[in-house]
């Protein structure tokens, strides 16, 4: 079935069969809005979808009544009559979106145009916390934020967290994370136990920041269809998208990239391996090889680069030589034409991307045909916490059946992208 495919299949009689019809189409017309880099008009949508214009026109009054997507301001068409746009709703549904990692907690509130409308981060400066007090910490934020949410009238319709490491995302269950050493989790019970009111999916950090990347390179206009995404800090793990989906392998553990063996290495990885790419791309190991302390702020790394520290120097190209000899390896398989660096391998792009791209022309037997860009992300600083409410927003758009009117409160609600909140522990 195609994106914009109208044909609904269905073993019912024929008011099932319209029904599920019915449901299909308005799902496609939410995504076309959702995902679409400019407001699309009626008639616009309509050639977009493949749908009729009156069926359009009908089925939109209930993406507006339903608070899917909301009218613009008149503008003037190329010919005929004025056009009004449509755009994704603010300030209706929304979801929460979480990252647990080594270094800091994060959960931020998104709304169907993708904004931030809050985010909460705790920062860990000394160490990591203990796992119970890790998740008692986060069912405090998302139970904070969902009143939030709730008085401000809009609609709450799912929490999701990403995790390092590999997680059955069916059932939560957490199997190893080396990063956290946590290892045998069942997360969601864990969360009741924390008393987290909400049941959070869980999923791959990887992957949930990869759905973000495609999100945001369809509303930048730049959909490539086929990428490895790669996003690095404490750990490094890789996702690859085929067709603007997120491939997680038979059982969701696709793209543990950090644990590929790379040459010129023989430390002991968290994972208990040696010669592992995070025993040279990590941040750690880039921060201890810059001969900095392998705790310290990234932003000590930052000024040893821009004051031309050897050592940070070579720091960050042995870094940019392991992944590009172990995204050769991976290309050399998949055969993706592009990677995609998130995470702090996006914020070190300047300095480790020649490397990177450097290694790939040299290793990937296809690239004197087909050469393999090297690209920083644009989906941001929030990426595994944004991709994991996004997550719940796409399952949300393509339900028709869940959607209602979303409850209207009187207190004023206003975005705050700009002045995030932040808190060090």
């Amino acid at each position: 079935m195609s994106e914009f495919d109208t044909t609904a299949l269905s073993p019912g009689g024929s008011g099932a069969r319209a029904n599920n019809m019915r449901a299909h189409n308005l799902s496609v017309l939410a995504q076309a809005v959702a995902d679409g880099p400019v407001p699309l008009s009626r008639a616009e949508l309509a050639h977009a979808t493949g749908l009729n214009r009156s069926t359009v026109t009908r089925l939109v009054e209930q993406l507006l009544g339903d608070g899917i997507v909301i009218e613009g301001d008149l503008r003037a068409a190329t010919s005929g009559r004025p056009a009004v746009p449509l755009h994704p709703a603010r300030h209706t549904h929304v979801a929460l979106g979480a990252e647990i990692s080594a270094e800091y907690l994060e959960v931020c509130v998104v709304d169907l145009t993708g904004s931030i409308l809050v985010e909460r981060r705790h920062e860990f400066t000394v160490q990591v916390p203990k796992r119970a007090r890790m998740l008692a910490e986060l069912a405090g934020i998302i139970n904070d934020l969902a009143v939030q949410v709730e008085q401000a009238g809009m609609s709450l319709v799912g929490v999701a967290c990403g995790v390092p490491g590999l997680i059955d995302p069916s059932t939560g269950y957490l199997h190893t994370s080396p990063h956290l050493d946590w290892h045998d989790v069942d997360l969601i019970s864990a969360m009741t136990e924390a008393g987290c009111r909400f049941e959070v999916g869980f999923h791959n950090s990887a992957g949930v920041a990869a759905h973000a990347e495609v999100r945001a390179r369809r509303r930048a206009s730049q959909a490539v269809s086929d990428f490895v995404y790669v996003t690095g800090s404490s750990g490094i793990g890789a996702a690859l998208v085929r067709n603007h989906l997120v491939e997680g392998g038979a059982r969701g553990w696709a793209g543990e990239l950090g644990h590929v063996l790379v040459s010129g290495s023989e430390a002991r990885c968290s994972c208990g391996a040696r010669g592992c790419l995070e025993t040279v791309a990590a941040r750690s190991a880039i921060l201890t090889n810059a001969g900095l302390s392998p705790d310290a702020p990234i932003g000590q790394l930052f000024a040893a680069l821009r004051r031309s520290d050897p050592r940070a120097q070579d720091a960050v190209a042995l870094a940019g030589r392991g992944l590009g000899e172990a995204l050769a390896a991976y290309l050399n398989l998949v055969d993706a034409p592009l990677v995609v660096l998130g995470g702090l391998l996006e914020r070190l792009f300047d300095n480790l991307g020649p490397k990177v791209h450097e290694m790939i022309g040299a290793r990937v037997l296809s690239h004197a045909w087909a050469p393999v860009g090297v690209e920083p992300s644009l989906a941001g600083a929030h990426a595994v916490s944004e991709g994991a409410a996004w997550l719940i927003l796409k399952d949300f758009i393509g339900s028709p059946d869940r959607w209602c009117p979303p409850p209207r409160g009187t207190t004023p609600y206003y975005s705050v992208d700009q002045t995030p909140e932040v808190t060090v522990v």
